[in-house]
């Protein structure tokens, strides 16, 4: 008898996401768009992903990076920035 491997890969892909997103000093910040399924990070490895979308702060000028990954039939892909 041969023993025969088999291995099982993710293949959910990255969403599709826009960017940037800008706002202005001050101005009142919505939540990024949603992503179905999707898992919010802020780094771009490691960390736990919420399920909610985060709101931006907009008190100081400069950028944040966001990243977020979506989960298809239990399998997490890869994020986006």
């Amino acid at each position: 008898r041969a023993e025969i491997k088999v291995i099982v890969t993710c293949a959910t892909p990255a969403p599709t996401v826009v960017s940037p997103v800008n706002y202005n000093v001050g101005a009142t910040a919505t939540a990024l768009p949603a992503v179905l399924n999707g898992l919010w990070y802020d780094a771009a490895t490691g960390g736990t992903g919420l399920a909610t979308a985060p709101t931006p702060s907009t008190v100081t000028v400069g950028t944040k990076s966001y990243f977020v990954s979506q989960t298809l039939n239990g399998c997490e892909g890869p994020r986006a920035e």
